[in-house]
């Protein structure tokens, strides 16, 4: 599949036509079904780039470390939830609410990670 290609902003505000917006939501439908990780599959080998707390005296007692998904995941039974708006109010208040309520149950089910 072709790499997703997006307009430039114009005047502030990203403009896409009508048809070029269907089109974008159709390959952003598809493509977020074809990496979708179903239960019992491993994770892709990816890096994330991370803020760690630092002993560092200061402001922003924070440094970028990579993280990879095998720290993460490799040999564990991991639960991962996407949220909508992570950060934003609703999602703090409305969806993590949720999965905080049920997140015993989940580990009672054999699972040694939930991320979300």
């Amino acid at each position: 599949m072709p790499p997703l290609l997006f307009p430039a902003a114009v005047r502030g505000a990203c403009a896409l036509p009508r048809a070029s917006a269907a089109m974008v939501h159709r390959t952003l439908k598809t493509t977020a079904a074809a990496l979708q990780i179903a239960e019992g599959e491993t994770v892709p080998s990816v890096v994330f780039k991370t803020r760690v707390r630092t002993a560092a005296p200061g402001d922003n007692p924070f440094d970028w470390k990579d993280v990879t998904s095998e720290d993460y995941f490799k040999g564990k039974r991991v639960a991962l939830f996407s949220l909508p708006g992570a950060f934003t109010p609703t999602c703090s208040s409305t969806h993590l609410p949720g999965y905080q309520a049920v997140y015993d149950e989940i580990k009672s089910l054999g699972v040694d990670e939930v991320y979300w």
